[in-house]
């Protein structure tokens, strides 16, 4: 390959770089999404990561690209350098792709995390779970509002019934 090879390939990758940082900037509301994405799955324990398939793997790939773009971004003359590949491309096309069809590690994690095991676990499969619906169990917030409006309720009546007693 010649310098204008890897001239466009660079730019190429950088450009994907950008589109998948700003999906994760969206998804999360920050600023530095991928570094973001990288924090949240190096926080997450090991035991959550490993049911996870090619979380490792993802999260390396992740901290690869990241730091080929930092050298983009900090160091002189890497345009015209093949610090990139055009699988490297595929692969952050791909995995925008995954983010986009929830289909990500964090996506699947956050899966993972809300499913619940049934309360009659011997009639079902070991690994069959279910979701709780939404509406099964009230939260504390909606009790509390419940009472603010029977509160408010309340205090309409009473003065309902005191401006009476003065006309």
């Amino acid at each position: 390959m010649n310098e204008k090879d890897f001239t466009y390939l660079n730019i190429e990758f950088l450009e994907e770089y950008k589109k998948l940082n700003n999906l994760c900037s969206d998804a999360y509301g920050v600023a530095n999404g991928i570094t973001h994405y990288i924090d949240t799955m190096k926080n997450v324990p090991s035991y959550e990561s490993s049911k996870i398939a090619n979380w490792n793997y993802n999260l390396e790939q992740l901290k690869k690209y990241r730091h080929i773009r930092n050298s983009f971004a900090h160091e002189t003359d890497t345009f015209t350098q093949s610090i990139c590949s055009e699988n490297d491309i595929i692969w952050l096309k791909d995995f925008y792709q995954n983010m986009l069809q929830s289909n990500d590690p964090l996506a699947i994690l956050y899966r993972q995390r809300n499913y619940i095991r049934p309360e009659n676990s011997m009639q079902i499969k070991p690994d069959t779970y279910y979701i709780r619906p939404e509406n099964d169990v009230k939260t504390p917030r909606s009790n509390y509002i419940l009472i603010i409006v029977c509160i408010v309720f309340l205090i309409i009546i009473i003065l309902f019934y005191l401006f009476l007693k003065i006309a």
